[in-house]
């Protein structure tokens, strides 16, 4: 077997390299900088943050807010209820006393129904004469043109009798009547009829009725008597009735 000196030996690495073809020089320094690369990155430290694509996954849940949310605040009630009133006070029988007429109007909306009432207390509080009245039944009847005067529309039409035409109709029926009104012989003679079917219906003793057609003629024939006219539609009313003191009544006098 040869023997290498130690000269010898110093020239056998390189003779071997320059042996070898110019690109496997090139691969050895390939591998060599991967295998570094590798051992680098085995050795480098883990951290634990998320993928900064988590940041902008669309399905991504956010985590809980431990902030505390404010307490829950009253809702506002909006409402369009009508609740309107409408009063007088005065010599309202023509007996000399003061009384007070009240018409109270009430529905759920301007286009619901309405119910109202008219009410005349006297001394004391007391009830001389009260009405109440539920007027679902006309309700439509305020959309046809010229069912209510000078009103076009429904909702302006309701406005206008409600509003206005009752409560101006009833006052100003108990204003004294002119002197044309009174002495009315058709009237008169028709009375006992006519007020005897209202004695009957309120139980007025038989008694009591003969004096309250003699006021009530008293009455009718004087001028300037005052006449509860109650409206039963735009286009209907109650039987007219005059103050009766004997009977503490408001009692009809004519049949329309």
């Amino acid at each position: 077997m040869p023997k290498f000196s130690k000269d010898e030996s110093r020239n056998f690495l390189p003779s071997i390299i320059e042996s070898r073809h110019p690109h496997r020089m090139h691969r050895i320094f390939f591998l060599t900088a991967m295998a570094f690369l590798f051992t680098a990155c085995a050795e480098a430290p883990r951290t634990s943050e998320p993928s900064p694509l988590a940041a902008i996954n669309p399905t991504h849940t956010p985590t809980a807010s431990n902030v505390t949310p404010a307490a829950n605040l009253p809702k506002r009630v909006t409402t369009d209820l009508i609740d309107r009133t409408f009063t007088a006070t005065g010599d309202l029988t023509g007996d000399g006393n003061e009384a007070h007429l009240t018409i109270h109007v009430t529905g759920h909306s301007m286009t619901s129904a309405f119910t109202w009432s008219l009410t005349i207390t006297g001394r004391g509080g007391a009830t001389l004469f009260k009405v109440e009245r539920n007027d679902a039944w006309l309700d439509g009847f305020f959309a046809q043109d010229g069912y209510e005067a000078g009103c076009s529309g429904y909702i302006a039409c309701k406005k206008q009798y409600y509003f206005v035409d009752l409560p101006t109709a009833v006052f100003d029926s108990l204003k004294p009547t002119d002197s044309h009104e009174s002495k009315n012989d058709l009237i008169l003679s028709n009375l006992r009829e006519t007020a005897t079917a209202f004695f009957t219906k309120h139980d007025v003793p038989p008694a009591d009725r003969e004096v309250a057609l003699s006021e009530m003629r008293r009455t009718l024939t004087k001028p300037g008597f005052r006449v509860l006219d109650v409206p039963y539609s735009p286009v209907e009313w109650d039987s007219p009735t005059i103050w009766v003191k004997s009977i503490h009544m408001f009692v009809p006098y004519h049949q329309d």
